[in-house]
């Protein structure tokens, strides 16, 4: 029955008089779901709980698209530290099982594995909605794990099986070899090789710069990225400042291009994107951008998805605290390009125009802050 205009429906009143709960701390369930010792996952492979968790948070990672706004297994298993080339082993070669539980897999061959870990990883991701789904099956987890396995006997404070499940070849001890190969210096040579003659003085005598910047573009930005290179690279007093741009560095991405990319990005200050309209279809279209390009192809062009997903797990990791990316913007493209609904992420809302970089550049460099 319709109400009078004017008149108050007295179902509305009565759902408005209800307390309505609000939905609860993920944080007080994660507290909730830590124990003492801690349980490394391959316990969850031995007990029908266990097995039943790893089922349903591979299905709602997998059954989720990954978009800048939802986090998927791909940022999941970023964040628990797998190194890109296994990400891209997953995506793209193994396809007997659904890719988070080859994530699991290859998070399992790590010594110090920790449930805890993976369900902090799913916090630090946003994935409140898993968390949510499974926090009742995640404490009956780890009650038949401390039940059916010897808590005296731990390895570091960490119940473990005696026998990990296997993955493939790939994943056994994958972490140590790379992690024991990781150059700190990567960036540094980098930038040292491929700055032009005139500018080598900008390194101090240990080969040290004040900031370094990793330039991301799609390949209408070109013409404009030559124009950003000079005015970068050009003498700043005592500043040292270092530009790494990926098409300077042909020779150490034909071997393993991500790998060499997710170190210089963890190792880099500063992330400039060049915001273009080719730039923004290739973050948000959800197809393999890498596939879609030529061997000969621009690299700066080719990993413009994979650095983004680099972008977006840092951004998720720091709590959403962007302090790695400064947007650069060509200064005939500001209006069309704020029209897009991805620059309403927190991502995109620091950013300035082309014709501003030196602004940028002095406060970055404490020159004028």
């Amino acid at each position: 029955m319709a109400t009078k205009a004017g008149s108050k429906d007295p179902k509305l009143e009565t759902v408005r008089d209800n307390n309505v709960p609000a939905l609860p701390d993920t944080y007080e369930i994660l507290e909730d779901l830590i124990t003492i010792p801690k349980i490394h996952p391959a316990c969850l492979y031995y007990t029908e709980e266990g097995y039943l968790l790893l089922q349903n948070i591979c299905l709602l990672l997998s059954g989720t698209k990954s978009t800048y706004l939802y986090a998927g297994w791909e940022d999941f298993g970023i964040k628990l530290g797998l190194e890109p080339i296994i990400i891209k082993a997953i995506k793209y070669s193994l396809h007997m099982e659904d890719p988070a539980s080859y994530v699991f897999l290859a998070y399992i061959q790590k010594e110090d594995a920790t449930v805890e870990n993976i369900l902090f990883s799913l916090y630090e991701i946003k994935r409140h909605d898993i968390l949510l789904e499974i926090k009742d099956l995640a404490r009956k987890a780890s009650d038949s794990i401390l039940r059916k396995f010897n808590t005296d006997n731990t390895n570091k404070g960490i119940i473990k099986p005696v026998v990990v499940p296997s993955g493939p070849f790939i994943f056994k001890n994958f972490s140590k070899s790379i992690q024991g190969s990781t150059n700190t210096k990567l960036v540094t040579e980098s930038l040292q090789r491929s700055i032009p003659h005139t500018c080598q003085t900008k390194t101090d005598s240990k080969g040290r710069y004040t900031k370094t910047i990793l330039l991301t573009y799609s390949n209408d930005a070109d013409d404009f990225v030559k124009e950003l290179l000079v005015r970068l690279r050009k003498p700043r007093g005592n500043a040292k400042l270092g530009i790494l741009v990926l098409h300077e560095q042909q020779h150490k991405l034909s071997l393993c291009p991500e790998e060499f990319i997710y170190e210089c990005f963890e190792q880099i200050n500063y992330v400039f994107p060049i915001i273009t309209k080719q730039y923004l279809e290739q973050i948000t279209s959800n197809t393999n951008n890498t596939t879609n390009f030529s061997p000969l192809e621009n690299p700066d062009h080719k990993y413009v998805k994979y650095i983004y997903r680099l972008i977006n797990a840092h951004y998720l990791g720091n709590g959403c605290k962007n302090t790695k990316v400064r947007c650069i913007i060509p200064d005939g493209m500001v209006t069309n390009i704020l029209k897009h609904p991805i620059t309403k992420h927190s991502l995109f809302q620091i950013w300035i125009r082309l014709n501003k970089i030196d602004t940028l550049i002095d406060a970055i460099l404490n020159l004028k802050v």
